[in-house]
Parts: structure tokens; C-alpha cells; sequence
């Protein structure tokens, strides 16, 4: 007798409870694309929360075993919580927990991007109940701090930079995303408004917009960072339009690639490292021979999945037959033995934040 292979979405339910339970198993430790030794991750922390809210949200997993599940992590997000502010503060940073040597950065050093992606997942958390030993309201007395006290001026506002004590210059995805976590923690942030009107308007016609005002670079992972943060602050009006130029821009017959470099008309094209170079508007866009990595397509994925529900008709027909695309391809690059990515827990989490995004979404339609 033939029997049929499991569904997309009962596959998908598999890889997620088993990465879930693996995850814990190691007590979070693994390597990393930047560094080989074996750590603790903070940033997967908060991804690998933000997925188990998401199966306790539809309904895959019970409050007790979230709970459960959520006692190791908030352990080792409380071992690893930088201090910030004045000495008698108790308010919590976090950084990558290994070095970077690139930015000459210690171990300890914070960042804003690790800190706002784990302020807003103890956000969720708490929201559903889950007792987080107040380390959500450290979390979001550490961010709200940095963004008040650690700033640099960008539109001829007060921005919060990358990093506390090296790299101190305001990247865009980290800005928006530290404004959206103090908003699920219910601190919205005096400068955000204004903020965002400017960085709208930053946006690249047919492009997406640049990394910060030094580096023009789009990349998927951070366009949509980028764009998820636009969504939880000023809504979906304009999104769909630009995370499809976002997506066209970044995609080719053999899947999508990570990044473009975007430059000025007058570009002279001696780059040899290039193998495309497209001309739009006044940009030339030199594309890498890249292919997209696995935390790029998990947080492309989990942006769709958000976004569907907010179109309607074509538009929601289009968004939806990508998110089977996308997720069939994250499946697909979770279970390979020879994806050296698998073993990078701060990748992992994000396409299983992504998948969790694509089950709910599923089971949820009508």
C-alpha cells in the first residue's frame, strides 16, 4: 500500500517542534557565521520566544508548555544582560556574546538590534501570560534608555546608534526596530513619528532603502527588518507596493540573492566582483552572485505572512502563493545535512520564526 508524504503544513509542525526541543536540549549553545566557538545566543533567544508564542497563539502548543519552554531562555537572557544607564539601574542591554572582531567589539559589547529584537519578544511573551521575572520591564527600561541617552542625529533628530561603544552610528533597521519593540512594551519613543515621515521618504523608487547614510546597501534580511517595523508603526498603507519592488529587485531564476549595492547614475563599471549591473532610475545596482541565507529568507517569509492579511484580492493571491514558495524553500534548507547554516542558531531561529508565521497564517484562513 502507498501511503502519501505528510502535508506542507504537517511537515512544517514537525521541524518546528523538533527545532524547538533541540534548541533547548543544547541550552542554546552553538556557533555562529562570525564566530566558530560554542555560546550562548541572545538574539536566538528572542527569535526561538517569538516562535514558541506564535504555536501557543495557534493553538499547537499549551500555556504550560510555552512556560516551560520559556524558563531556559529567560535564564540565559538574564545571565547574559549587559547594564546600561546609571549604576543603581537595574535596565538590561544585550549584545552578541561573542566578539566581533570587525567592529573591534568585545563580547559584551551591546548592540541595539539583539536588544529591540528581545525587549519586543518578552513583550509577547508577557502578553500571554508568561511570567518573565521582570526581565521584560529591564529590557525595555535598557532600550528606552538607549534610545533617550545614546543618540546620534539623522534627519536632525535623536536616533539611537548601532552600537553602545563602537560602531555608535544610526542604522535604519535598528532604529525602527528598537521604536517598534518600545511600543509592544508600551514605551513609545517621543521622536518616532517625525521619524518615520523622514524615513519613509528614504525609500529608493523600485529599490527599498539604504542600510544607513554610509553604506547603500539592501539586503533582504534588513529590508525587512525594515518593513516589519514600518507595519507595527505607521501600518500596511504603501507596504505591499514596496516590498514587491524590495523582492523583484532581489530575485532571480535561480531563487533570491542577499543584497545589492546601489549607486549614483554616473557609476563607471569596474567592479569585477559584479556580475549583474542594473540600471534603475538614476541608480545602477551592482548584484552580487550571492544566494539568500537562510535568516534572510525566514524573516522575508515571516513579513508576508504578516503582510497577507492586511491585502485583498490579487495582491493577497500573489502574497500568498509566494508565502508557499518561501516556505517550502526554508523547509527545504532546514532539513539539508549539508546546510552549514543549520548549525547557526541566531539563522535557524529566524526561518523558524518564519515557518511558525506561515502555520498560523494557514491555519487561521477561513
Amino acid at each position: 500500500m502507498v501511503t502519501s508524504p505528510p502535508s506542507l503544513l504537517t511537515q512544517i509542525k514537525a521541524c518546528l517542534l523538533e527545532g524547538l526541543d533541540a534548541f533547548q536540549a543544547s541550552g542554546g549553545v552553538g556557533a555562529d557565521a562570525y564566530w566558530q566557538e560554542l555560546t550562548v545566543h541572545p538574539m536566538a533567544e528572542a527569535k526561538m520566544l517569538d516562535t514558541a508564542v506564535l504555536l501557543h497563539k495557534s493553538n499547537i502548543v499549551t500555556q504550560g508548555w510555552l512556560a516551560k519552554f520559556a524558563r531556559g531562555s529567560l535564564a540565559r537572557l538574564s545571565d547574559t544582560a549587559q547594564a546600561i544607564g546609571p549604576a543603581e539601574n537595574t535596565a538590561a542591554v544585550w549584545g552578541l556574546n561573542f566578539p566581533w572582531p570587525a567592529h573591534e567589539a568585545t563580547a559584551q559589547e551591546p548592540f541595539l538590534i539583539t536588544s529591540a529584537c528581545i525587549c519586543g519578544a518578552l513583550a509577547r511573551l508577557k502578553a500571554v501570560g508568561v511570567n518573565t521575572t521582570r526581565l521584560s520591564e529591564r529590557a525595555a527600561d535598557g532600550l528606552d534608555y538607549w534610545c533617550r541617552e545614546e543618540t546620534a542625529e539623522l534627519h536632525g533628530l535623536p536616533v539611537p546608534v548601532y552600537g553602545l561603544n563602537v560602531y555608535r552610528v544610526p542604522v535604519l533597521n535598528t532604529i525602527l526596530a528598537s521604536f517598534a519593540a518600545l511600543q509592544a512594551a508600551n514605551r513609545p519613543v517621543s521622536v518616532c513619528d517625525a521619524f518615520l515621515e523622514h524615513a519613509w521618504g528614504d525609500y529608493h523608487e523600485g529599490i527599498g532603502w539604504d542600510y544607513d547614510p554610509n553604506r547603500p546597501v539592501i539586503d533582504l534580511l534588513h529590508q525587512w527588518y525594515v518593513m516589519r517595523s514600518f507595519a507595527e508603526l505607521r501600518g500596511y498603507d504603501g507596504l505591499s507596493e514596496r516590498a514587491m519592488s524590495v523582492m523583484g529587485q532581489l530575485a532571480t531564476p535561480n531563487g533570491w540573492i542577499d543584497g545589492v549595492h546601489r549607486r549614483g547614475a554616473a557609476f563607471i563599471e569596474n567592479d569585477n566582483l559584479a556580475y549583474i549591473r542594473r540600471n534603475v532610475g538614476a541608480h545602477w545596482l551592482l548584484i552580487y552572485p550571492k544566494p539568500a541565507r537562510l535568516w534572510s529568507l525566514g524573516e522575508m517569509l515571516l513579513g508576508v505572512c504578516e503582510l497577507i492579511p492586511k491585502t485583498d484580492g490579487v495582491t493577497r493571491d500573489f502574497w500568498d502563493r509566494q508565502s508557499g514558495i518561501l516556505a517550502d524553500e526554508v523547509l527545504r534548507r532546514l532539513r539539508a545535512t549539508d546546510e552549514l547554516e543549520n548549525t547557526f542558531y541566531r539563522h535557524t531561529s529566524h526561518a523558524l520564526h518564519g515557518l511558525a508565521a506561515f502555520l498560523a497564517m494557514r491555519r487561521a484562513k477561513p
